[in-house]
């Protein structure tokens, strides 16, 4: 990515940041998702914490923050690392001399020239995102735009999904198989039904496993921590180091296992191969499955800080969840509420 483009949406984000914090700093709800903004029970303008004032409309706000004014829009779940060309033109018109765009044609040419190379996302909500890949950015690039934002979203952060879509599949499959494992151990046999059970269980497990660590590797997780991670997530490096060299032991018999899990095969030979060394791999295996939970367990913990102390309240899952149990909360109040008044106001019978 361009670096001049890359510094003004990283400062870009960063000011929405600090306006959406102090929105929140000052008794405004961060929406959860895209509606939540239309339904806000504020006023159409006023003034935050500080005396600064903020004008409310659409998708978002205005706010006139000390070092200049600046304009955003929620995006569909409640991101606010959103732009668009428009905005950060704006941007850069309230902050003259300190940016590399001289005529908002140029900054149009950039950003559509970093959206052809896939290094910007659309969204369907007519706004732009950084992509959450170093190797597509630029090392010098990625670092510039930590500063702003730094955070994906976390329905586009990779680590996240990666989690999500691999290792949460290879957990529930390893916890499935250690059930059967304990029944074994305490009945000392299987009926047919749970043999089957056992096999599927073990070996969508590992093949899980497998698909996890390649993503780890593709992702290259030590740089994207580097590059495009808040500092506070530096401290996962070493787990990250862990992870790399538990997968490196056996990483091609986990590869060849898995392609004979997954594909059609006329012999059990590989996979007869895995188990034939005395129960070395399938330690193996556990202990990588160990190191990958904990890493994303950690990753997990990091990501709701941030959310929290950015001022992005609508990605904290502590935060929806609390905000989830209130609204249900106030839903059933007055729910029984409005059933007490009917059973107050109904006729009741002369017999």
């Amino acid at each position: 990515m361009d670096e001049r483009l890359a510094q003004l949406i990283s400062d870009y984000q960063r000011a929405v940041g600090t306006a959406v914090f102090l929105m929140s700093e000052s008794g405004i709800e961060i929406p959860l998702n895209i509606n939540d903004p239309l339904n806000l029970n504020i006023p159409a303008q006023g003034e935050l914490n500080g005396g600064i004032r903020y004008v409310k409309h659409g998708y978002g706000c205005w706010v006139h923050l000390p070092e200049g004014e600046v304009d955003f829009d929620f995006g569909q779940r409640g991101e606010i690392d959103g732009f668009d060309e428009w905005r950060l033109w704006k941007f850069c018109q309230h902050r003259p001399n300190t940016y590399a765009f001289d005529t908002q044609q140029a900054l149009l040419d950039c950003v559509g020239h970093a959206f052809k190379e896939g290094k910007l996302a659309a969204s369907s909500h007519n706004l732009y995102y950084v992509v959450d890949s170093v190797r597509s950015l630029g090392e010098k690039a990625a670092r510039i735009l930590v500063v702003g934002c730094a955070l994906p979203h976390w329905t586009r952060d990779s680590v996240l999904t990666l989690s999500s879509q691999c290792f949460d599949s290879a957990n529930l499959m390893f916890e499935h198989y250690e059930a059967v494992k304990r029944l074994l151990t305490k009945e000392q046999k299987l009926s047919s039904a749970n043999i089957l059970k056992f096999r599927v269980y073990l070996l969508s497990w590992l093949g899980y496993l497998h698909t996890t660590a390649k993503g780890f590797k593709d992702l290259g997780m030590r740089r994207l921590l580097q590059n495009k991670r808040p500092e506070s997530f530096l401290d996962l490096i070493a787990k990250c180091n862990e992870v790399g060299k538990l997968e490196a032991r056996h990483t091609d018999d986990l590869r060849v296992l898995r392609n004979n899990i997954f594909h059609l095969r006329t012999n059990d030979e590989a996979i007869r191969q895995f188990f034939s060394d005395d129960g070395k791999r399938m330690e193996w295996a556990r202990g990588l499955h160990t190191a990958f939970a904990s890493f994303f367990s950690d990753y997990r913990v990091l990501a709701e800080v941030h959310y929290l102390c950015s001022g992005r309240f609508g990605e904290s899952q502590i935060r929806g969840k609390s905000t989830k149990r209130r609204k249900k909360k106030g839903r059933e109040g007055y729910g029984e509420t409005a059933g007490n008044e009917g059973r107050v106001s109904a006729p009741t019978s002369s017999r």
